[in-house]
C-alpha cells in the first residue's frame, strides 16, 4: 500500500535523526509543521506589517516545505525560501519544489491573470487608477544546510520557526542569531516558545548577541580541548 505523507516524512528522516552526532538533540530534529488556518491567521492579522511587493519570507527549519508552499498562496512575496538540515527531507521537499514549480506557480499565474483582466475590464477599476498588471507567482527555493550558518535569512521580512519541540539551547541560539541578522521591522513567528528579546534590536543588544555568542565559542572550545 503506498504510504501516506506523515508515515512517508517519518521514514526519510527518522534513520538520519537517529544518526546525527550525540551533542546534537534528537528533540531538536522531530518534525511539525505549521497549521495552514494558523497561517491564515497570521497573515491576515499581520498583512499591513508585510511588504506588499518584494517580500521575504524564510521558513527554518522547512522539512519538506509545506508551511513554504502554504505562504507563497497566502501572500504576495517575491520570495519564500525554507532550509532544512536533514538530507532526506530537503530530497523529498526538493520534489515538491519541482511540483509547485510546474504545476502550481503557472496555475496561480492563470488565475492572477484572470483576475487582473477582470479588473481591468471593470469601469470603477480603470477610474481609479488605470489597469491593473498580475504579479508573477513567489519563487520558493528549498536549500539543504543549517539555519544558524547559513545566513541568507538576513533579508526576510518573515520568517518562520515552528519550534514546538526544540530545546532551550536551540531557541536561545537562533533568536540570538535574528538579533544579529534581522533587520528592524521582521517579523518571526515561533511556536509555544517566545524570544526574550523580541523587539527591534538596539545596539546594546546585538552587543550582549556578540558576548553570548564568543561565550558560547570559548565554551565548546573547552569541552573540545577536554
Amino acid at each position: 500500500a503506498p504510504l501516506r505523507p506523515g508515515s512517508l516524512i517519518r521514514e526519510r528522516c527518522r534513520d538520519e535523526m537517529f544518526a546525527k552526532d550525540a551533542e546534537e538533540s534528537v528533540r531538536d530534529l522531530v518534525y511539525g509543521e505549521f497549521g495552514f488556518m494558523s497561517m491564515v491567521a497570521f497573515f491576515k492579522n499581520h498583512r499591513d506589517k508585510i511588504p506588499k511587493t518584494g517580500g521575504v519570507c524564510y521558513d527554518l527549519g522547512s522539512g519538506v516545505g509545506r508551511p513554504a508552499f502554504a505562504a507563497a498562496t497566502l501572500h504576495p512575496f517575491e520570495r519564500v525560501v525554507g532550509l532544512e538540515c536533514l538530507a532526506g527531507l530537503h530530497a523529498l521537499g526538493a520534489e515538491l519544489c519541482a511540483l509547485y514549480n510546474a504545476e502550481v506557480a503557472p496555475a496561480m499565474a492563470a488565475a492572477m491573470n484572470s483576475h487582473a483582466a477582470a479588473m481591468n475590464n471593470n469601469n470603477g477599476a480603470e477610474a481609479a487608477g488605470g489597469a491593473i498588471i498580475p504579479r508573477p507567482p513567489p519563487s520558493v527555493e528549498l536549500l539543504h544546510g543549517d539555519f544558524l550558518v547559513n545566513d541568507s535569512w538576513r533579508d526576510a521580512d518573515v520568517v518562520l520557526v515552528n519550534s514546538c519541540c526544540f530545546s532551550a539551547d536551540l531557541f536561545a541560539r537562533i533568536e540570538q542569531r535574528a538579533v544579529q541578522l534581522l533587520r528592524p521591522g521582521a517579523l518571526v513567528v515561533t511556536l509555544r516558545q517566545t524570544f526574550l528579546n523580541h523587539v527591534v534590536p538596539s545596539k546594546e543588544t546585538e552587543k550582549v548577541a556578540a558576548k553570548a555568542a564568543a561565550e558560547a565559542e570559548a565554551a565548546a572550545a573547552d569541552a573540545a580541548e577536554a
